[in-house]
């Protein structure tokens, strides 16, 4: 049979490829559902325009710039200029989060 990959986990596979190449932001067209499920995550979103507005579709600017309401840990800084080698996963709270780990030591 066929397996079919959600539109959700299409995205969060662009996600990870952009994050790998120290990008910190995406373009994605999504619906009012999928914006609020990423919210939830973590990310910061911004409509830029409207893509189909039968379908509710609209162009929106995801991004995972800053995913730490406080700043940046300090075990996180200490990973990023080389002091740790592995970032520990407890401190990881969600997907914004890890995409932001794997930008900034890529």
């Amino acid at each position: 049979m066929f397996e079919f990959q959600s539109r959700s986990d299409e995205r969060q596979e662009r996600f990870l490829l952009k994050a790998e190449k120290k990008q910190f932001s995406s373009e994605e067209i999504m619906y009012p559902t999928e914006v609020k499920r990423l919210l939830r995550k973590g990310f910061s979103v911004e409509k830029i325009k409207d893509f189909d507005e039968k379908l509710h579709l609209a162009v929106y600017e995801v991004s995972w710039a800053n995913p730490f309401e406080n700043g940046i840990p300090h075990i996180l800084y200490s990973y990023c200029i080389g002091l740790l080698n592995v970032y520990p996963r407890s401190k990881v709270n969600n997907f914004a989060q890890e995409l932001y780990v794997i930008a900034h030591k890529a």
